[in-house]
């Protein structure tokens, strides 16, 4: 018999990879807001305006004597104004295992609609052995007609099931 086990967290458990004061970052019980106040896409920015986001996953690495297959990973998010989710990485600790890149995502997709913007399978299947982290890519564009570029992370998580 197969079974199937989900881990979720809070987007307020999200941490930037950078920080600064160009990037205003609020938590909430129920996830993380994150602002930036960059300027256009040039030298004087130093690539800031692309920046990497980090979610640890608690990961069921031992189920009956069954190490579990992680199958679907999720990204619950809303951007504001411009920007843009652009990619998903997953690691196995400290080793890189998947990604998802080349999209360039926006709107709200929150966990109570889970949909090919805010989730993706795994396929085929990975064997995680010391703990999943989910790093997202977003990008933040230029302030458009006095809106802030913003990303929210409401939540994300993990299906597994054991073979």
């Amino acid at each position: 018999m197969t079974l199937k086990v989900a881990f979720w967290v809070s987007g307020n458990a999200v941490r930037s990879q950078d920080s600064g004061l160009w990037l205003n970052e609020i938590h909430f019980g129920w996830g993380t807001h994150f602002k930036t106040a960059l300027g256009p896409e040039d030298p004087a920015n130093s690539g800031k305006n692309t920046l990497w986001f980090h979610i640890p996953i608690t990961t069921p690495v031992i189920v009956d004597d069954v190490r579990p297959k992680l199958v679907k990973v999720f990204l619950c998010y809303r951007t504001i104004g411009n920007s843009k989710l652009k990619a998903i990485h997953l690691y196995d600790g400290s080793t890189k295992v998947t990604g998802f890149e080349g999209f360039s995502l926006q709107g709200d997709h929150p966990q109570s609609v889970i949909d090919n913007n805010n989730s993706w399978v795994i396929n085929p299947s990975i064997t995680i052995v010391t703990g999943l982290g989910i790093s997202a890519q977003v990008w933040f564009g230029l302030t458009q007609n006095g809106v802030i570029p913003e990303f929210v992370f409401y939540t994300a998580g993990a299906d597994f099931i054991t073979p």
